[in-house]
């Protein structure tokens, strides 16, 4: 809610565009080329994971591969039940699912994005190679390639992948050759300035081999690409030993693939940590060239041995035959052992090492700095690291992803020195309330031929779009947290992807009675149907009160303080319980109207009649400075030498509660002639006043002390009636939660003051929120009670009926009260956590007996030394007018 008034700044890390594949148990071999000749083809797409699913459900350890991959895209080869679909928009929010649709004729297998763009090719990598090995007088580059694909070749497309195939057409000149064979039946695909052509298949072999310098797509692929570092770390991972995968089996080949995951990446050294060969080859022996491989090209071992070690690796070929296998290596220069899977998932949880910290690693991480300044920020020309030094080409056409490291202008830190950035959550879009102008405005999208996919947020919280060599330069507007959150609950109204998908379809389908069918999709239970969102009298209530304070630490730090709790208490109105005689008239009223058959309305409009007489007779309290200071002096329990550091710490802080208008400072008195209650501000003090009622003159004081008393919006905000003191009491909890996480490197909280929900019509509320937060990137949804009083199977059974419309990361009961030993629910609240764990939701129950260690001091409250620029946001006429007569 605060702006500071200082420029901000943003980092900025292109990176590739990641995707993850879903494919059937058992995939076709027609699916699995295309997917490999796709990844190939793209800069990071050798690590690409596939994932198995039944359509249904995805294996927890494939499940955690994903989380940890944080995929852009998700392109499925299997219909998503609409349940797992909305699982992994929810907690994965890819830019996009797509669902591939098989088609007659052609290679129906092959991935279609549905975009006119391409992605950054993996040869935007040959100009880096060209220019190194130029510089160290190597020879010029040579690329694997073989153009035609023919299982003769040991299975090693899978392994090394190939130009002719994933990058069909493009020339390579003048940044490197082909090397490769060919069928000699079909006529040359390429002039001899590109090619140089073998003779067979064993000249291949021995070139693939021998050639340390000789590239191939898989290290173009692979180069400066981030890796899941808690699967390749040295305990763990792989790195010791070189892999060799034996066998043809769809499994085989998931098995080969997905183990990349299992090495840390391979740079720009001649490293190729695992290859995928046909069992035919082993009929006749050990082929040579496998056995100089293992021997040259493996630089893997153990840290205490430095004999080179390979593990052969299938799922299709036994145990023993797998020992048979490494027992035709001769010599001890190498050491091959043989291990056999049951399955393809060698992901397992008890894998991931979870003392470590679960990330990505990029070997060649480059960032950049600049500033912004009033929430917008113009996103300048930045290329991924290797594209920096070279001019535009037809290599570097293609889309890459940036990360976006942004600072928070609302920057609710505790800290002065540690600032507080945009972790975008993924279960409540906040991101997509981020506006993106100017954004790759070029010809093809004026013509409607190209639509960037929309902005996501990462694992770790960071803005990622895409970005292009050729896209005009974006602007990126950030909303203040109401609208943030204002914004993402309206979007939760929004169909599931399957739902637009089906709506898409029927749109096309030139069948009337199909597009029918097809536009019939049952409601989501779980959506929201939100039309509009407010913020409540709470609410107004809650930044009412907070906006007399220069930052959110500030306002906590005050109105948490028990000696200004006490004295807010002691200046508020009288209480409910204390108004005797109001009490006795109303409950005689009703007795009167049940003995007479009276309707309600007339108890419930003769009750509001007393209120309104009672609040507008409510005489106001006051207190003068050596009343505050007695009460200052009876909370410290040993002054000794304190006491005129105790007067000081109250001036101070008084004169600062003064000054932000959170007391008003005047003169009192009663009139001698009338008994009438006076009251002149500081600002309208003079010599002589005179009575409100019978214009009786009296002196301003020359010798006592004049009065203090509460605005009179701070005195309704903490009324009995309200629950704002517990609120604020909920938000240092939560907020503290940001503050004390370490794993975390950079810290988030905001938050959305209590907001109403309303359905179609305006008047049908559905449902009100006292607190929802974003901590961390997580979205915190709070329900927050004074007592125990209402803490019962209801209350769960509404907070679970909110949680899974919303799906926080965390739902939250914060009761500021102590724990009553009469109090019975404890299984109740047992049975809520698990309802909330199968929706993906976790729960936490906050009362005073286990409330985070506060961070407020115990004495006098005084200024917090930060200072931030108010930020009004844009709320209703009623607001506005509510916020003035609380001004």
């Amino acid at each position: 809610m605060w702006q500071t008034d200082r420029e901000l700044d943003v980092n900025i890390t292109p990176r590739p565009v990641r995707i993850a594949y879903l494919v059937p148990p058992d995939p076709t071999v027609e699916m699995l080329d295309a997917i490999i000749t796709e990844c190939f083809g793209r800069w990071g797409g050798r690590r690409t994971p596939i994932i198995p699913t039944d359509g249904v459900t995805i294996e927890s350890a494939y499940w955690s591969l994903l989380d940890q991959w944080d995929a852009d895209l998700i392109y499925s080869y299997c219909e998503l039940s609409e349940s797992l679909e909305s699982r992994i928009n929810a907690l994965f929010a890819p830019s996009e699912i797509i669902v591939h649709e098989f088609s007659r004729g052609g290679n129906v297998c092959s991935p279609n994005y549905q975009r006119n763009f391409q992605f950054l090719s993996s040869l935007s990598l040959l100009p880096l190679f060209e220019s190194r090995s130029r510089n160290s007088g190597g020879n010029f580059p040579e690329i694997v390639d073989n153009e035609i694909l023919r299982t003769s070749y040991c299975g090693l497309s899978d392994t090394f992948g190939f130009p002719s195939a994933s990058c069909v057409g493009t020339s390579l000149l003048p940044f490197a050759h082909r090397v490769g064979i060919k069928d000699e039946r079909y006529a040359n695909q390429f002039s001899k300035s590109e090619v140089r052509y073998l003779r067979d298949q064993g000249e291949w072999l021995n070139i693939v081999s021998n050639s340390a310098t000789c590239l191939s797509l898989n290290r173009l692929s692979d180069t400066l690409v981030p890796y899941l570092e808690n699967y390749s770390n040295h305990q763990n991972g792989w790195n010791n030993h070189m892999t060799i995968v034996v066998g043809s089996s769809s499994d085989d080949r998931l098995l080969m693939w997905n183990a990349q995951h299992r090495y840390k990446s391979l740079g720009i050294d001649d490293d190729i940590p695992i290859i995928r060969v046909v069992p035919e080859i082993f009929d006749t022996g050990m082929p040579e060239w496998l056995v100089r491989w293992l021997r040259e090209r493996n630089y893997r071992h153990e840290v205490s041995d430095y004999a080179r070690k390979t593990i052969l690796r299938s799922c299709s070929i036994s145990q023993d035959n797998l020992e048979r296998i490494s027992a035709l290596v001769e010599g001890n220069v190498t050491r091959v052992f043989a291990q056999y899977h049951d399955s393809s998932n060698i992901f397992k949880l008890d894998n991931v090492d979870q003392n470590g910290p679960s990330r990505l690693v990029c070997p060649a991480r480059k960032v950049t700095n600049f500033r912004f300044c009033n929430d917008e920020i113009d996103v300048p020309a930045f290329p991924p690291f290797h594209m920096e030094t070279f001019s535009n080409s037809r290599l570097t056409q293609g889309v890459w992803a940036l990360e976006l490291d942004i600072a928070r202008t609302e920057d609710h830190s505790w800290a002065a020195n540690l600032k507080h950035r945009w972790m975008f959550p993924r279960r409540l879009r906040l991101d997509r309330t981020v506006k993106i102008e100017n954004y790759a405005t070029g010809l093809n999208q004026r013509f409607g031929l190209m639509l960037p996919p929309p902005s996501r947020p990462a694992r770790d919280g960071h803005l990622v779009v895409w970005d292009c060599m050729n896209w005009t330069r974006p602007v990126i507007k950030l909303p203040n947290d109401y609208a943030a959150f204002r914004g993402a609950l309206l979007l939760r109204n929004t169909q599931t992807p399957a739902q637009i998908r089906r709506a898409k379809k029927a749109a096309a389908a030139s069948d009337a009675a199909l597009s029918s069918e097809l536009n019939t999709v049952p409601a989501d239970r779980d959506l929201l149907p939100v039309s509009r969102v407010v913020i409540s009298d709470k609410g107004r209530d809650l930044l009412g009160v907070l906006q007399f304070f220069d930052s959110f630490p500030e306002a906590v730090h005050f109105l948490t303080n028990p000696y200004w709790l006490k004295i807010i208490s002691r200046l508020s109105s009288e209480e409910i319980q204390d108004k005797k005689k109001q009490v006795s008239i109303i409950s005689n009223l009703i007795q009167e109207s049940i003995s007479n058959g009276d309707v309600s309305e007339k108890i419930a409009t003769r009750a509001l009649e007393l209120a309104g007489q009672t609040y507008v007779a409510q005489a106001f309290k006051f207190q003068d400075f050596e009343s505050l200071y007695s009460v200052a002096k009876a909370q410290e329990e040993d002054l000794k030498d304190r006491g005129n550091q105790l007067r000081s710490d109250l001036r101070s802080s008084l004169t600062y509660l003064r000054n932000k208008g959170f007391v008003i400072q005047g003169f009192h008195w009663r009139c001698a002639a009338c008994e009438h209650n006076n009251w002149v501000e500081l600002e309208r003090l003079s010599k002589i006043e005179l009575c409100e009622i019978c214009r009786q003159p009296e002196s301003a004081p020359v010798d006592g002390g004049l009065h203090f008393r509460l605005n009179s919006f701070v005195e309704h905000a903490f009324s009995s009636s309200s629950s704002q003191g517990s609120v604020v009491w909920c938000l240092q909890q939560i907020s503290q939660f940001a503050e004390l996480d370490f794993k975390q490197a950079r810290r988030c909280f905001s938050f959305a003051p209590a907001l109403d929900l309303y359905a179609d019509i305006a008047t049908n509320l559905l449902t009100d929120l006292d607190i929802i937060a974003n901590v961390n990137g997580q979205i915190f949804l709070v329900e927050v009670k004074r007592g125990f009083a209402g803490v019962n199977e209801k209350l769960f059974d509404q907070m679970f009926s909110i949680a899974r419309k919303i799906k926080p990361d965390v739902l939250m009961i914060a009761i500021q009260s102590k724990v009553p030993a009469e109090f019975s629910s404890w299984k109740e609240i047992e049975l809520l956590a698990e309802r909330l764990k199968a929706i993906d939701v976790g729960f936490n129950l906050v009362t005073l007996e286990n409330q985070s260690a506060a961070m407020t001091s115990t004495g006098i409250a005084g200024p917090f030394g930060r200072r931030m620029k108010w930020l009004r946001i844009r709320i209703n006429q009623a607001s506005h007018s509510h916020f003035k007569a609380a001004s």
